[in-house]
């Protein structure tokens, strides 16, 4: 075949499709006419370009979206969804002025579509329109009069805009859609109350009692009600209604109890609550008041005996409850039985071991006096339970020093440091300055030293670590300058810390300042007598040439408990001997 076959097959072709298409496209414009349907083509364009507007929104590609979503309405510029789609694109952009005027456009071209009414009057309540919102809800709760979640925002929106009356009206609404519950008649009650409308009040609490007519809390509610109102004998009446039903009844027992209080019968009042306590119906909570004004009452007049009775009772009926035996574990303190306090604080302990609160409590009663031994167990015991709270890591460590336990001791701080600082860079200097002090134990000094330089870098004003870094390096005389900033810091922190004083006076002795190192010393000595202090003092004194002074005030350091040989030699001999440490070239850290 030749290329003129193909030319004129070509356009025969292309002839039959054209009438073909012709004929199509009648048929097709008459169906268009009788359905009045719109453009396919342009529809399944519109509803690419929507898909895509939600893919990107749902994406966070937000400038996508809003470009898909224009595009749909060039194509369909009546279309509710998208404005509603855009408004929420605007809003997530916080550009709330906009996106308010798409969605006020999806609601005029949708006004019957509650999802964009409810987002609407959300956003109202969003910027304290509050009037508008209400007005809204109040429409949308004619439509839907069951729509609890329309009643409860009209409620919230009423109490806003201070309309107790109206949030009573609610408040009926839900009433007759769930029945009476004590949830809203409470709530009814509170704002009665606060309209004074009382005879509506003691309807809605005879409510209650219609309802649930074997809560004697209810008629108790009555009665307290009644007395408030100054009608005592209608009070007193629901009162004795109750205990003339069951004459155990905790609630009323309690009530009649109140009522003798108020009458100043605190006897009769007692032996009312006395009663009251076995009835188990009433909570704990009802009586705990009560019970600690007693005990306190007891106390006072030294009935140990009744305090122990009461307890006794009150542990059989709630034998594991926790402020029970906190209200125990006070009263043994105050008795000084420490050891009857340790083992229901221990009690507590198996109850609740992960109240880190109760294991401070009983470190400090197990260390009263300080016993190293008994705060290396808590610790270790509270450890378990607490393996990332420095506060254990540090008594323990301060335990292990006390014992001697040096090596224990690094390895305790050692593990501290790998989290403390995620924690605080302020707790981490705290180790390390504590591992310098054990450094110092070991006669490390160097290594010591180091450390001390390491704590300051993470806390820089860390007093404790200040002074004692500037005492020792004025012990091995090794920087004298060092020691005097350091230790004038930790005195402008705390001027009238006597072993901050006495260390800045050491440090002036150390540098030959004496007349200085005297004036401070003897601030250390108006704050405190300690033994070490007074035999600095002496010290001073002897360097000033006071000899006489020097060996009275050595003699009252050796009065006061200080046994060193060193203080020994100076008292008999009359002469200053100096102790200082001799830093070893060899020490490694």
């Amino acid at each position: 075949m030749n290329k003129r076959f193909f030319t004129i097959l070509s356009l025969i072709v292309v002839g039959c499709f054209a009438l073909q298409a012709q004929s199509l496209d009648s048929l097709f414009v008459d169906k268009l006419a009788k359905e009045q349907l719109s453009d396919t083509t342009q529809q399944q364009l519109f509803d690419y370009y929507f898909f895509q507007g939600v893919k990107y929104t749902h994406q966070n590609q937000l400038d996508s979206a809003f470009d898909a979503f224009q595009r749909c309405r060039k194509i369909d510029s009546k279309n509710a969804a998208v404005y509603f789609e855009i408004s929420k694109i605007l809003q997530f952009k916080k550009e709330s002025a906009h996106a308010f005027i798409y969605l006020q456009t999806a609601i005029d071209l949708a006004p019957n579509n509650t999802q964009y009414r409810e987002v609407y009057l959300a956003f109202l309540v969003s910027q304290k329109h509050f009037d508008e919102a209400i007005d809204g809800y109040v429409k949308l709760a004619k439509q839907k009069p069951s729509n609890e979640t329309y009643l409860y925002n009209l409620y919230e929106l009423y109490g806003a805009t201070k309309q107790p009356k109206k949030q009573i009206k609610i408040l009926d609404q839900l009433e007759k859609l769930n029945g009476v519950t004590e949830e809203v008649i409470f709530e009814k009650l509170g704002l009665l109350f606060q309209v004074r409308n009382t005879k509506r009040a003691e309807k809605e609490i005879q409510k209650l009692i219609e309802k649930f007519p074997r809560e004697s809390a209810y008629v108790i509610l009555l009665g307290d009600f009644y007395r408030e109102m100054g009608r005592e004998k209608k009070g007193l009446a629901c009162y004795q209604s109750i205990l003339q039903n069951d004459s155990t009844d905790g609630y009323g027992l309690t009530a009649m109890a109140s009522y003798y209080t108020d009458k100043n019968q605190p006897e009769q009042a007692n032996k009312l609550m006395l009663k009251a306590l076995n009835d188990k119906r009433l909570p704990l909570d009802n009586k705990i008041k009560w019970i600690r004004s007693y005990i306190i009452d007891l106390v006072q007049i030294q009935e140990d005996k009744g305090i122990s009775d009461l307890f006794a009772t009150l542990f059989s009926l709630y034998p594991d409850d926790e402020e029970l035996l906190k209200l125990h574990i006070d009263y043994l303190i105050h008795k000084r039985d420490i050891s009857s306090a340790i083992t229901q604080q221990r009690r507590l302990l198996e109850i609740n071991p992960t109240d880190e609160e109760y294991w401070h409590i009983l470190l400090s009663l197990e260390s009263e006096p300080y016993n190293p031994t008994k705060v290396l167990q808590v610790s270790d015991e509270a450890l378990e339970h607490f393996p990332l709270s420095p506060n254990w890591y540090y008594q323990k460590t301060n335990a292990q020093i006390t014992l001697n336990l040096l090596d224990e001791a690094l390895v305790t701080i050692d593990s501290a440091l790998t989290f403390v600082e995620s924690i605080d860079k302020r707790i981490k200097g705290m180790f390390l300055a504590l591992k310098a002090e054990v450094f110092i134990r070991q006669k490390k000094y160097k290594s010591a030293f180091l450390h001390f330089d390491q704590a300051l870098e993470f806390d820089p004003a860390n007093p404790a670590a200040q002074n004692n870094y500037a005492y020792y390096l004025a012990l091995t005389n090794s920087d004298l300058r060092k020691a005097e900033r350091l230790i004038s810091e930790a005195v402008k922190v705390d001027p009238k810390n006597a072993t901050y004083l006495d260390t800045y006076a050491w440090v002036l002795f150390m540098r030959q300042d004496y007349r200085s190192a005297k004036f401070y010393q003897e601030r250390a000595i108006e704050l405190e007598t300690d033994s070490i202090i007074l035999e600095h003092y002496g010290d001073i004194l002897f360097a000033l040439g006071d000899v006489d002074g020097a060996v009275k005030w050595w003699k009252k350091s050796y009065d006061s408990g200080n046994e060193s040989a060193i203080l020994k030699q100076k008292i008999e001999q009359k002469q200053y001997i100096p102790e200082l440490i001799v830093l070893e070239d060899d020490e490694t850290n």
